[in-house]
């Protein structure tokens, strides 16, 4: 393929990409009993929009949104506190396998 004059020329495709969120099976469980609450109480649409809002967030840049608040010294890693009301959610980030995993999510009262 060659470039023609007045063609664009494309950003790069191996850019550095998105994180992938590594779900365990009690986070999955957890979300869903939380979100089977929220419901119930009549916050089911709130609860949805958010966990969307975090994943996207997540998925683009986990290491610049949340604040730090302990770190897994062993690991090399921080566990981070991100909040979209209603919910709270720690979570930590591997910078270069661009991995995120949830260690826990709370809906605030």
């Amino acid at each position: 393929m060659t470039n023609r004059p007045g063609d664009r020329m494309r950003p790069p495709s191996n850019g550095p990409g998105t994180y992938h969120i590594d779900l365990s099976p009690h986070i999955i469980g957890r979300i869903r009993a939380l979100h089977r609450t929220a419901i119930a109480a009549g916050h089911g649409a709130e609860f949805r929009a958010a966990v969307g809002r975090l994943l996207v967030r997540l998925r683009r840049d986990p290491l610049n949104c949340g604040e730090p608040v302990y770190p897994l010294r062993a690991l090399g890693l921080t566990v981070r506190l991100i909040v979209d009301r209603p919910i709270a959610l720690h979570y930590a980030a591997h910078p270069h396998r661009r991995v995120v995993w949830f260690s826990a999510i709370d809906v605030l009262s």
